[in-house]
C-alpha cells in the first residue's frame, strides 16, 4: 500500500498475495537476502536521511504548484506522497504520471513540428541551407584545386573531404544530398526523408539545449556545419589515405613540414571566405618554413599569394624573394651587443629585384637645389 517494498526491490508480483503466510514469509525472506548488504549503522542511516531531504526539496522545487509532494513519516518511515488530480498516490504512480503527460506533449510536439517543418523549413529554411551546403561544396572544391597545384618534390598530393558528422543524426547523410537540391522538387518520399532529418536535429537541440532560449536552440539544430566534419586526405603513388601523424611521417622532414603547411593555409583561406572584401586576411607564422628548402618555399609562398592572404612571417634567413611573389616588404632586424634598441632595415622585393627602402634615411637626404629658392616657393 505504502510502495516501500516496490520502492526498496524493484517491480512485484501483482499475482502474490503477501497478506497469505506462505507468499508474506517468502516474500520476507527474499527481500532480507536482496537488502543484506545494505549498510544500517546510524552514521549510513544519516547519510541515507540527509540524501533523501535535498531529493526533497529539489522535487518540491519543481512540482509543488502542480503536485503539492509532501512527506509522510508515520511509523518511523520517509515516505513520499503528492496530488494526482486531487487524489493522494505514491512516488511510483506519481513517476507514471509524469511520464505518460510526458509522453502525450512530446506526441502533440512531434505534430506541430511536423507542420512547422513543412510550412517554413522545408520551403525557406531548407531552400537557404541548401545555398549554404553547395556554397560550402564549391569552396571546397575550390580549395582542392589550389591544393592539387601545390604537390610535394615526390609528388605526394592533399586534400580536404568534407564529411557527413557521425553525430548528425540517422539518414544524415541522404538527407545532406537531398538538401544540395531543389526542394520544390523533391519526391514525396524524399521530402518525408528530408523532413524526419530536420525534426530529429529540432528535437536533439530542444532536449540537448537549454530550453528557455529557443531562438539559440534551433539555430543549433540547424547548424549544417555540425552536421559536416573535414579530413584531410594524402594521395602516395595513386593512393589515397588519411593524413594523420602516422601517414605524415613518410618522407623528407621538408616534404613533412610542407604537407603541415598546406592545409592550414587552406583552413585559413576558408576562414576568411565570407569576410569583407576590405578586410585583411591576415596570416602570421613564426619560424615559417623551417626544414623546407627554397624551391618548396618558392611554392608555398606562391600557395598564399594565390589564396590573396595577408601574410607575415618571421625566420631567421627568410627573404622571400622569389619569382612566386610579386610583392613583399622585408625588415631585418641587427642588435648591437651593449646598445639599446633593435635597428630595422627595411628591403622591398617587386618581383624582380630587392632594393633598400628605408624613409627614415630617405628623409634626411637634401632636398635638390632650387627647390628653397623664394622666387619658387613665395615668402
Amino acid at each position: 500500500a505504502t510502495e516501500l517494498a516496490e520502492l526498496a526491490l524493484g517491480p512485484l508480483d501483482s499475482e502474490r498475495d503477501l497478506t497469505q503466510v506462505t507468499a508474506g514469509l517468502g516474500f520476507a525472506r527474499s527481500a532480507a537476502d536482496r537488502l543484506s548488504a545494505v549498510a544500517t549503522e546510524q552514521a549510513a542511516r544519516d547519510r541515507a536521511t540527509n540524501r533523501l531531504h535535498d531529493a526533497y526539496s529539489d522535487l518540491r522545487s519543481r512540482l509543488a504548484s502542480d503536485f503539492d509532494p509532501h512527506l509522510d513519516t508515520r511509523e518511523g518511515l520517509f515516505l513520499c506522497f503528492a496530488k494526482l488530480n486531487g487524489n493522494p498516490v505514491g512516488a511510483i504512480r506519481l513517476a507514471g504520471a509524469l511520464e505518460e503527460q510526458v509522453s502525450r506533449r512530446r506526441e502533440m510536439l512531434s505534430v506541430e513540428e511536423r507542420d512547422i517543418i513543412e510550412q517554413h523549413l522545408m520551403s525557406e529554411v531548407g531552400s537557404h541551407l541548401g545555398e549554404r551546403i553547395h556554397a560550402a561544396w564549391t569552396h571546397v572544391h575550390r580549395m582542392n584545386e589550389q591544393l592539387a597545384q601545390h604537390p610535394t618534390r615526390s609528388g605526394v598530393l592533399l586534400k580536404l573531404a568534407w564529411e557527413v558528422h557521425p553525430d548528425a543524426g540517422a539518414g544524415a547523410g541522404e538527407a545532406l544530398k537531398l538538401l544540395r537540391r531543389e526542394v520544390g522538387l523533391l519526391t514525396a518520399p524524399e521530402r518525408e526523408l528530408l523532413g524526419n532529418f530536420l525534426a530529429g536535429r529540432v528535437r536533439a537541440a530542444r532536449e540537448e539545449g537549454d530550453a528557455v532560449d529557443t531562438v539559440q536552440n534551433m539555430a543549433d539544430a540547424l547548424d549544417y556545419r555540425r552536421w559536416h566534419h573535414f579530413t584531410v586526405m594524402k594521395r602516395t603513388d595513386g593512393k589515397w589515405e588519411r593524413f594523420t601523424s602516422r601517414t605524415q611521417g613518410h618522407g623528407s622532414g621538408g616534404e613533412q613540414a610542407k604537407l603541415a603547411h598546406l592545409p592550414l593555409f587552406a583552413a585559413t583561406a576558408g576562414y576568411y571566405a565570407t569576410a569583407s572584401a576590405i578586410a585583411p586576411r591576415l596570416l602570421m607564422l613564426d619560424e615559417a618554413f623551417a626544414g623546407i628548402d627554397d624551391d618548396q618555399r618558392a611554392d608555398c609562398l606562391g600557395m598564399l599569394v594565390e589564396l590573396d592572404l595577408d601574410v607575415v612571417l618571421t625566420n631567421f634567413n627568410e627573404w622571400g624573394c622569389y619569382p612566386q611573389v610579386p610583392a613583399i616588404a622585408i625588415y631585418h632586424l641587427e642588435r648591437v651587443e651593449g646598445q639599446k634598441g633593435v635597428a630595422a632595415l627595411r628591403y622591398v622585393w617587386d618581383g624582380r629585384v630587392r632594393r633598400e627602402h628605408d624613409p627614415f634615411f630617405e628623409s634626411l637626404e637634401p632636398e635638390p637645389e632650387g627647390l628653397l629658392d623664394p622666387e619658387i616657393t613665395g615668402s
